[in-house]
């Protein structure tokens, strides 16, 4: 087991368990033994399973190997966690958690890698997630856009204690196509993506600042370009979240290590989570670099 927090402010944690060892997946998925459990001032928000499903072709893709370890990180009032599972047919799976204490800011994803050698045969890829959240927790639409806030059960009139936004989806749900949705059901936040790519890249962003909930908000999918061309988003991804007066940065790279530049900000970077600052422009909070093998 895993856990994310820091001293002195303890009243956010983020515990993952992943190294079940006679866990096996059942149930139609991929794999359903990693555990997580959010704590926020001593409520729990998230307890239980976080159960994964990717499908080629239709066939569920079963895991080669246990979980393993690839990075963990703690700075910048930040801690990541990354965990890795190579899957059939020459895929691979990667899971992240990224604790950002300071700023009140949880960031769940999945990455689906095509490991194969030689010329990329499109197939259909798909992918579905399952997140248990408490019981004492009532999700709301708001306003026609794709996030999702979260209430006390109890209270009809209370404020929300924290909200989702799910990155990879358009914010104005009139604009989601049928490649990708999410929705909640008996306590399970559920996401899924279909696509014909070689990989995909799935973040859940959670606003857990109570404060800031009041403040406008928006993300937007950015565009990553290399070599002065656009890059596809089964080779890397970028988005821009604005909370209030506060902008951040999330980009991941699915090949290996390349130059490229996202809003003029220069990367070479796998995985980069960062926050804008008015004067030197991102300033990375977690900054992977990890050839993809």
């Amino acid at each position: 087991m895993k856990k994310l927090s820091r001293p002195g402010l303890d009243d956010l944690s983020l515990s993952v368990l992943y190294d079940t060892p006679d866990a096996m997946p059942s149930d139609g998925w991929t794999d359903n033994a990693v555990s997580v459990q959010l704590e926020l001032r001593n409520e729990l928000l998230l307890f239980g399973t976080w159960d994964v499903a990717v499908r080629l072709g239709g066939k569920l893709l079963q895991p080669l190997e246990p979980w393993t370890e690839t990075v963990v990180y703690s700075e910048n009032d930040c801690d990541y966690l990354e965990i890795d599972a190579p899957l059939e047919r020459d895929y691979r799976l990667q899971r992240h958690f990224l604790l950002d204490t300071a700023h009140r800011i949880l960031i769940l994803a999945d990455c689906v890698l095509w490991d194969g050698d030689g010329k990329f045969k499109p197939k259909a890829l798909e992918y579905e997630s399952s997140l248990l959240y408490s019981p004492a927790l009532r999700a709301k639409e708001t306003n026609g856009a794709a996030e999702l806030a979260f209430f006390p059960s109890k209270s009809a009139k209370a404020s929300p204690l924290f909200r989702v936004l799910p990155l990879d989806l358009p914010e104005w749900k009139n604009a989601v196509t049928d490649s990708s949705e999410i929705r909640t059901e008996e306590s399970n936040l559920t996401q899924r993506r279909w696509t014909e790519g070689r990989a995909l890249f799935t973040p859940l962003f959670f606003d857990l600042s109570a404060k800031r909930l009041k403040k406008p908000y928006t993300w937007r999918r950015l565009t990553v370009g290399e070599n002065l061309t656009k890059v596809p988003d089964d080779r890397a991804v970028g988005f821009r979240i604005q909370l209030g007066k506060e902008q951040y940065l999330l980009y991941r790279s699915m090949t290996p290590l390349a130059n490229r530049t996202v809003l003029g900000h220069n990367l070479v970077d796998d995985f980069c989570y960062g926050r804008f600052d008015t004067k030197t422009g991102v300033d990375p909070l977690v900054a992977v670099q990890q050839e993809i093998e």
